[in-house]
């Protein structure tokens, strides 16, 4: 344990201002509070990362030059009785404690394979022959379900072929739900159940406005792979392995913070960015198997075994986690090279990593060819687990062994929706990022819109729902805190139609007060250097200012082009409501499918070959 051996940083606190000059800080890990003084409180907080207590004592805010003047010396001895009496931890100690409770499990490997669709048969079918092909190069027995949300009688003829060609070039069991099979379902779930068959019509088919329930085919690979884990890849992705060009595997497990962790390049087009990766020959559903269903100490363990473990970046939580044996990782991501998969690239304008940040700006030319190509390479350098509630499923590993939260049916966002649920109901979750890239490539010739950052869609509103509800029992399961969350998103969807206004405008006036803080504070940091990168933070903070106090700015600009403004506002309701319900019934559907499982009804029909 070379890189920790030494190092210490603050352990995971809970502050309360007793006076101007005092503060109660709590422990936690010791269950247990002190009165410090400020001056104390101020060096604790300087050591928020893994550094020797000889390099806090000289990085402190008030440390003069010189490592021998008595402030330094004065320092070093206080972090020393503050690490003796356990408010700063040491980093090896962290690493041994996690190692000594890991619970080695047997290791389960992904057993199914499944791909959400809708009418693009072209696409399924390439991508089907991309995963068969990892597959069987690498002798993996996995069942292939293809969740088939289209809408055209076509479509749904050729996306079956698909499936049954596969199934028998390479020799896989293969499963296929479209519309019919779907409704089939639905009928013998409603059939001795207790729950409402409009929540489970809502679950799988969203609330029928026309749009493509995308959540609504997650949803059903939920109820498909119940017990099991499970990789989902979306239809326009491709089963071929890329990394950075010329770096080995760095041997180095990061525990990251919660901001997002992946690094991104841009390019001019598909081509350039597919020309500029290295492909490699890797067994995808071993590599997911290697963090995905693990627990957070397990893959410490694991870590240790095969290189080492940074946890210069590490959140409380994580630290907790380690030290309490706590914590999953429930979900798994790769990396993408292709189409970024969002609408819009003014995120990137206040994206965290500096690596990234530095290639964005690099020059005007390549700062405006980056916030209009769309086409990336977005991936982590080094295998990495964070507690984070950032999520895009375009390709996504799921441990579904339990329970997982469900997606919302329909419109866009509906992985983050699920991030933000499994965050607020799941304790001790954890993502895994692997350090290499699948291809992504859709051929619908997509471009960014010129939404800004404050702009409200959907999702945004759900997500800021979601974040009101009032912290519970902590030890509450997380059956227990999804009917929570349901009755509280009821609650909002059933309130008068004034009420509820003014409910989500605050909520979304805190949504963009972060926002334009983190532009500020990037700003300042960066000296609002380059200009022109500059000029666009600033209009992205005049937009909010100027916006926010609208009527129109509560109401999703997502449902305006389907809905007259009267009209948004109540179907957003609604939605509320129904998504409110099904969360509030979502174990006692897991609980019903895993019955008619065992009774042998599933959701997708067997594909002979």
């Amino acid at each position: 344990m070379p890189m920790m051996e030494g190092s210490y940083r603050t352990a995971p606190l809970l502050r309360f201002p007793l006076g101007r000059s005092h503060e109660v800080v709590y422990s936690p890990l010791q269950a247990s509070g002190r009165l410090l003084s400020g001056q104390d409180v101020g060096l604790l907080c300087s050591c928020s990362r893994f550094l020797s207590l000889e390099g806090h004592a000289e990085r402190a805010p008030s440390a003069s030059e010189g490592a021998s003047n008595p402030g330094t010396t004065d320092r070093l001895s206080r972090l020393k009785e503050l690490a003796a009496i356990g408010l700063l931890i040491a980093g090896q100690d962290v690493l041994e404690k996690a190692c000594q409770t890991a619970r080695h499990e047997p290791r389960e490997q992904i057993s199914c394979i499944a791909i959400p669709t809708s009418g693009r048969p072209r696409l399924l079918r390439r991508s089907l022959e991309s995963y068969a092909a990892n597959i069987r190069e690498f002798a993996r027995q996995c069942t292939f379900f293809v969740s088939d949300g289209s809408c055209a009688d076509h479509d749904r003829r050729e996306n079956e072929r698909a499936v049954k060609d596969i199934a028998r070039r390479f020799q896989v069991r293969a499963l296929y739900a479209g519309q019919r099979e779907k409704h089939e379902y639905k009928k013998a779930f409603s059939a001795n159940s207790d729950v409402p068959p409009s929540v489970v019509e809502f679950c799988l088919f969203g609330p029928g406005h026309g749009e493509t329930a995308v959540g609504g085919n997650r949803n059903a690979v939920l109820l498909q792979t119940l017990g099991s884990l499970v990789l989902s890849a979306d239809d326009d992705t491709i089963c071929r392995v890329a990394s950075l060009p010329g770096e080995p595997d760095p041997q180095v497990l990061t525990i990251g913070s919660e901001s997002e962790p992946s690094e991104v390049w841009f390019f001019r087009d598909r081509g350039t960015a597919f020309r500029f990766v290295s492909y490699r020959d890797l067994d995808v559903i071993a590599q997911h198997g290697r963090l995905l269903g693990n627990t957070l100490c397990s893959a410490v363990d694991v870590g240790m075994s095969e290189g080492s473990v940074n946890l210069d970046h590490s959140c409380s939580h994580a630290l907790i986690g380690l030290l309490s044996a706590q914590g999953r990782i429930r979900v798994s991501l790769n990396g993408m090279v292709g189409d970024a998969g969002v609408d819009s690239g003014s995120s990137l304008l206040v994206y965290p990593s500096p690596g990234t940040r530095q290639r964005l700006v690099e020059s005007e030319q390549a700062y405006r060819q980056a916030l209009r190509s769309r086409e990336v390479l977005r991936l982590v350098q080094g295998a990495t687990i964070c507690h984070s509630t950032s999520l895009m499923a375009t390709v996504v590993g799921l441990d579904n062994r339990e329970m997982l939260p469900p997606f919302f049916p329909a419109y866009r966002g509906e992985d983050g929706i699920f991030g933000s649920t499994l965050n607020r109901c799941f304790d001790g979750s954890y993502t895994g990022y692997l350090p290499w890239a699948l291809l992504h490539s859709p051929d619908d010739g997509r471009t960014y819109t010129s939404r800004p950052m404050s702009s409200v869609m959907l999702c945004d509103l759900i997500g800021a729902c979601i974040s009101s509800l009032p912290q519970g029992n902590p030890r509450a399961t997380a059956a227990a805190r999804l009917r929570s969350l349901g009755q509280h998103l009821v609650e909002l969807g059933t309130l008068p139609r004034a009420e509820f206004l003014e409910t989500v405008r605050i909520l979304l006036w805190q949504r963009a007060s972060q926002i334009v803080a983190r532009c500020e504070a990037l700003l300042q940091r960066y000296g609002s250097s380059p200009e022109y990168w500059a000029a666009d933070v600033k209009r992205e903070i005049e937009t909010a200012q100027r916006t926010v106090l609208h009527p129109t700015y509560p109401l999703a600009i997502d449902l305006r082009s389907q809905f007259s403004l009267g009209e948004v506002q109540q179907v957003t309701q609604n939605l509320i409501r129904q998504f409110g319900e099904l969360l509030y019934w979502w174990p006692t559907i897991t609980e019903k499918a895993r019955d008619l499982s065992g009774r042998g009804v599933e959701l997708g029909r067997v594909i002979q070959p």
